[in-house]
């Protein structure tokens, strides 16, 4: 039981702690846009594991029909990926030059949390004043990340935890527990956030529904 809770306070203060799922945010707008710029046909610098990947739209089924492209991925690791980021730093593309540089200096998105979806209309005023800063519509998104996060310390039809009691009989954890504690915690917990820029001044009603 102490394990358990244990576990659920783990994802929610580590994995799941605002500040790793804003830099997470970050990071995948970064490569979002320094993909579609490969695509486009920029020269994006990048290490050659990584360029393969900026390159091309690899499916599953590539990775099982040919065995060195899994190769390739595995040999990647955080040098490829800060590596190549610090040379975008100084891009010519604003985006990917704005990103890289604040990821680098820890100017991470601010996020904020919320047991709600969030409005359109909130996201689109957000918009709007990224433009203001510069930026154009296409642009403005990648400085805008919103999605779900998730978190369940113990869920019974996934890997159960059994236990084996003095009868014999083998039981789920949350059955065999005299505290309705792991029951509770049994329970998906799932939490919208909204990532925007740190130095972006908003409005003090947005948020008010």
């Amino acid at each position: 039981e102490n394990f358990v809770s244990a576990r659920r306070l783990m994802y929610w203060q580590v994995y799941l702690h605002k500040t790793s799922v804003a830099a997470e945010a970050m990071l995948i707008s970064l490569i979002k846009r320094a993909k579609k710029l490969t695509q486009a046909g920029k020269t994006i610098p990048a290490t050659p594991a990584l360029s393969i990947f900026l390159e091309r739209d690899i499916t599953r089924q590539e990775f099982l029909d040919d065995p060195d492209l899994l190769g390739i991925f595995t040999m990647m690791d955080d040098m490829d990926i800060w590596g190549s980021i610090k040379m975008w730093q100084s891009h010519e593309d604003p985006v990917l030059s704005t990103l890289s540089h604040d990821l680098l200096t820890r100017k991470l998105f601010k996020i904020k949390l919320s047991n709600e979806k969030f409005e359109s209309s909130v996201i689109d005023r957000i918009q709007n004043l990224i433009v203001e800063k510069g930026f154009n519509q296409s642009e403005s998104k990648y400085f805008i990340q919103k999605d779900s996060i998730s978190n369940s310390a113990y869920i019974p039809k996934g890997g159960s935890i059994n236990i084996l009691m003095k009868s014999g009989e083998i039981i789920d954890v949350a059955q065999a527990s005299d505290l309705p504690n792991i029951k509770v915690m049994s329970k998906i917990v799932k939490k919208y956030y909204l990532c925007y820029p740190r130095n972006l001044k908003l409005p003090a009603d947005i948020f008010e529904s």
